[in-house]
């Protein structure tokens, strides 16, 4: 065995040493401050047999070539997935003689907080839902020649581990989207695991999200905090003429309100009233709607979470019979109270209109 251990402080390196010498495996410590005449030695050691292991803090997360080095342990936290790729990157190298690197790790096991996910995405490249189908089928698509072993108590650890991660924070979300971006809020909350009631709870959206994740995003116009607010309203839509006709109504070429059909413009209404429940202070419907669609991010957030709603919808919706055409109900299909009201009304309330929050 030709060890490399990474410890948490130089205390924790002299301690392991010493344990694993009195165990009769012969070992040393290279720390920073350690003379470079000895720090060459203990190296030469290692590499010639005559030391088993050697512990470290970050002396040798990058740098360092020992290609000899079979075992890799890790004995000390890391948030990060580069320092842990350079400190697995330790024993990677090929050498005469060595069939394969030993990598045990030994963090984590005693912090629920521990972010097990990252230390395993970062080796595998797997999406975090990804990553819960790999464990438990045993990582069936490693490379050749690589394996990562579990035993049943750490593999339950891990998977209950990942499954009670704290999505609802914010921060970490937004972390996940920076980590892998993607404009595509079905692939980002399919490949993050994130509810979609996670990413459009309270004035969450998004668009927000995106924003706070770093990723460019249309610049927010004046009604944009209020139409945020009201995105999620929209997320119960699940038949597919709903989201048509929600879709062209939002689109550059939307047509004129009063040079529609009576069923395109009920669509228009339920639209209206889901963004704007109290009539947002317009005196006409295309007023309204050209005011949504000059705000080119919250349209953007719009139609990323119609197109995942119609995605996922749980049953197939028909027309309703006997409906007037003016009505176009479908079976199945899930409506507000905003929707249901828009089929009563000709006209914005403006009377009675009251800004967006």
């Amino acid at each position: 065995m030709r060890a490399l251990g990474f410890c948490v402080s130089r205390e924790h390196a002299h301690y392991m040493a010493d344990v694993f010498t009195r165990a009769g495996i012969r070992s040393a410590v290279v720390l920073g401050d350690t003379a470079p005449g000895e720090r060459d030695r203990h190296l030469g050691e290692l590499r010639g047999g005559r030391l088993q292991a050697l512990f470290t803090v970050d002396v040798f997360n990058e740098g360092v070539d020992v290609p000899a080095i079979n075992t890799v342990l890790f004995l000390r936290p890391t948030e990060s997935s580069t320092v842990f790729l350079q400190q697995l990157g330790r024993g990677l190298r090929r050498a005469p003689g060595k069939a394969v690197l030993t990598a045990l790790d030994f963090v984590g096991h005693h912090r629920k907080e521990f972010r097990f996910d990252q230390r395993f995405r970062a080796v595998t490249g797997a999406t975090r839902s990804q990553l819960v189908h790999d464990i438990e089928r045993g990582f069936p698509f490693l490379p050749a020649g690589t394996q990562i072993v579990l035993d049943r108590l750490s593999e339950d650890l891990v998977l209950r581990n990942i499954r009670e991660q704290v999505w609802n924070r914010w921060t970490q979300i937004a972390a996940e989207l920076r980590a892998h971006p993607t404009p595509d809020l079905g692939a980002f909350l399919s490949d993050s695991g994130v509810d979609l009631a996670d990413v459009l709870r309270g004035d969450r959206s998004w668009t927000r999200l995106r924003r706070d994740a770093g990723i460019t995003t249309p610049e927010a116009g004046p009604l944009e905090t209020g139409l945020l607010k009201r995105v999620r309203a929209l997320a119960h839509v699940d038949d597919p003429a709903r989201v048509a006709a929600y879709r062209r109504w939002l689109s550059a070429d939307a047509p004129a309100y009063d040079e529609t059909s009576a069923e395109v413009q009920l669509y228009a209404r339920m639209l209206f009233f889901s963004l704007f429940p109290g009539g947002g202070g317009f005196g006409s419907y295309d007023e309204g709607l050209a005011a949504v669609r000059r705000e080119a991010a919250v349209c953007e957030g719009l139609r990323a979470v119609l197109d995942l709603g119609v995605q996922n919808a749980a049953h197939v919706t028909r027309p309703l019979l006997g409906a007037p055409s003016d009505r176009p109900l479908r079976v199945h299909a899930r409506y507000t109270r905003e929707e249901a009201r828009s089929t009563r009304l000709r006209r914005p309330p403006r009377a009675q209109a009251q800004q967006l929050p």
